[in-house]
């Protein structure tokens, strides 16, 4: 059993303070810490692109899943379509991963309403073909760019992740309660209720929850308090409790 210790937080701080931990962690070549920091950070909060570019810029600089970095940083840059940065990162972590190059989506038009939907207007009887050749031709091209976009969606954002799966917490109850508990991936997240503090053997019951919460597909338990502090991670075989600490005294000044 491997006992750590993680500081505390306050409502103020918590959500910036994911990306500080998550830096900190990585930058002290904890890099599955940090990882597993932010893989729970965007179970609750999948839209954030700070979150998925942070994860994969770890991965890409750690020697880790380049293929995962690549698919955070694609949806990153679709999360902020004008951060050219980003789009950057995917495209050299997808390079790097020899994967296809990404395809982002074309950038919203600007200017009124009712300049919008002249210019969509112009574009369209622009598109428009005349005779059964020419229809045949945009029926086809029509036909190519909604396969290349739907392929694009399935490699980029809807294989690697997926949305997060709502799991029974009564399942393990009698080994960890739980307030919340989710399946993302191959890892469970699990929010704990106050009892935690006070249950005996604790890294025991956290390799009994994950040998129950196998057959749903889960390799890995990860748990954290309403503070979103992770306070275990665990495997069947292995697990780690992270205990909380006090607060550091003041420095004199």
């Amino acid at each position: 059993m491997t006992t750590e210790r993680n500081g505390p937080g306050n409502a103020t701080d918590r959500a910036e303070s994911v990306l500080d931990r998550a830096k900190a962690a990585a930058s002290q070549g904890r890099v599955q810490e940090a990882l597993a920091i932010l893989d729970e950070a965007i179970v609750a909060a999948p839209d954030r692109a700070d979150l998925h570019i942070l994860r994969a810029r770890i991965l890409g600089s750690s020697g880790g899943d380049l293929v995962s970095a690549a698919r955070h940083a694609f949806r990153a840059a679709v999360l902020e379509p004008g951060n050219a940065e980003y789009r950057q990162a995917a495209i050299d972590l997808a390079a790097r991963a020899k994967m296809p190059p990404p395809e982002f989506p074309a950038p919203a038009a600007r200017g009124s309403a009712g300049g919008a939907a002249r210019t969509a207007s112009a574009r369209w009887r622009g598109f428009l073909p005349t005779g059964t050749a020419a229809w045949a031709g945009a029926a086809l091209a029509s036909t190519a760019f909604v396969a290349v976009i739907g392929w694009n969606l399935w490699t980029w954002i809807l294989r690697p992740t997926g949305a997060p799966r709502a799991l029974d917490a009564a399942v393990v109850a009698e080994s960890v309660p739980l307030a919340r508990l989710q399946l993302m991936g191959t890892t469970a997240y699990g929010t704990v209720t106050p009892a935690w503090s006070t249950l005996a053997d604790r890294e025991k019951r956290v390799e009994r929850m994950a040998q129950k919460l196998a057959p749903s597909g889960a390799a890995e338990v990860v748990l954290s308090d309403a503070e979103n502090r992770i306070v275990a991670r665990g495997t069947s075989s292995a697990a780690t409790i992270y205990e909380a600490r006090q607060p550091p005294e003041p420095r004199p000044k």
